[in-house]
């Protein structure tokens, strides 16, 4: 009977694994600490994506001297592996994000505990 018990805890436990891995979001390293950045497209319009190089980092209180667009809008997680991320490493994620979208600008840049988020802007002529 033991050997019944032991194999039912194994299956238990592995059932109760699978689960929560369910429940923490789009990956089940979620539970230990990885990272989900992410950024998501406002509109229908595509453009061309450019470079990180190519994207400026707006502080709060600065604006872009061009007309702009807004057209998506982006997370980066402020921890990753359980260790804080520097301001530095966090707007680097920010202009890939941006650049692969075809941003040129990060505006509206707010952090809490858990998220540094964004807008990301094209500027038009």
């Amino acid at each position: 009977m033991k050997k019944y018990q032991k194999i039912s805890l194994t299956l238990s436990a592995g059932a109760m694994t699978l689960m929560l891995a369910g429940c923490s979001g789009s990956s089940p390293l979620g539970l230990i600490g990885a990272p989900e950045d992410s950024a998501v497209q406002l509109n229908n319009q595509h453009f061309t994506p450019t470079t990180p190089n190519n994207v400026t980092i707006y502080a709060q209180g600065q604006t872009p001297k061009c007309k702009y667009v807004t057209i998506g809008s982006a997370s980066v997680d402020n921890t990753q592996w359980f260790i804080s991320r520097s301001l530095e490493k966090k707007y680097k994620i920010l202009k890939e994000q941006a650049s692969k979208m075809g941003g040129s600008g990060v505006i509206n840049i707010t952090q809490n505990f858990a998220n540094t988020d964004a807008s990301i802007i094209r500027c038009v002529s």
